[in-house]
């Protein structure tokens, strides 16, 4: 089940009170971790939320306010899984004054739980047989290099791809977590 949004927003709230990473980027970053076959943990991720622009810790005013942004973490993690389970994800974009989808927030949190997992694992999703999860994944690391300003030399028209961005990032990421369940599924017959 989604979110409710008030507790959304207070979990945006609470994230921008101790400075810690926006939500859309939470967002992107989560999905990482959801859809990565290697097993990553709250205390592999959290740690990544709860830092700084300037990439240092978040410093609490008090152990009940790191405890309630702690919960709403968890929440949050929770219902993304829920929403991803029932086929009901949606990316958590931020919108401009002009009501621009600005997705390089997202795609940076997804680049950080690229770092959370062996390399291999990355490498063999890229490399898989199911052409349908070799593209989600290599159409989401080039969503993270052109937001880092590195799109890849070979890309040929990147103008429309950064415009179908905001649809594509969530059908890629809902392969990838249908594929993800389905090995687990194997797995454990």
């Amino acid at each position: 089940m989604p979110m409710p949004p008030k507790r959304l927003q207070m979990l945006d709230d609470k994230l921008a009170e101790v400075d810690a990473a926006p939500l859309s980027q939470v967002d992107g970053l989560l999905m990482g971790v959801i859809i990565c076959p290697h097993p990553i943990e709250p205390g592999d991720w959290l740690p990544l939320v709860l830092r700084t622009e300037d990439n240092t810790p978040v410093v609490f005013g008090d152990p009940e306010q790191k405890d309630a942004l702690f919960r709403l973490l968890i929440d949050y993690y929770t219902s993304r899984v829920e929403d991803l389970n029932g086929g009901r994800y949606e990316a958590l974009f931020e919108v401009d004054e002009d009501d621009e989808v600005i997705w390089g927030a997202w795609a940076e949190g997804f680049m950080l739980s690229l770092s959370l997992a062996p390399p291999e694992v990355w490498e063999t999703m890229l490399s898989s047989p199911d052409e349908d999860v070799a593209d989600a994944i290599a159409m989401l690391m080039t969503f993270v290099a052109i937001s880092q300003g590195e799109a890849p030399p070979e890309l040929e028209d990147e103008e429309e791809l950064v415009r179908e961005a905001p649809s594509l990032i969530p059908d890629c990421i809902e392969t990838l977590h249908r594929s993800r369940r389905a090995i687990k599924a194997d797995g454990a017959s």
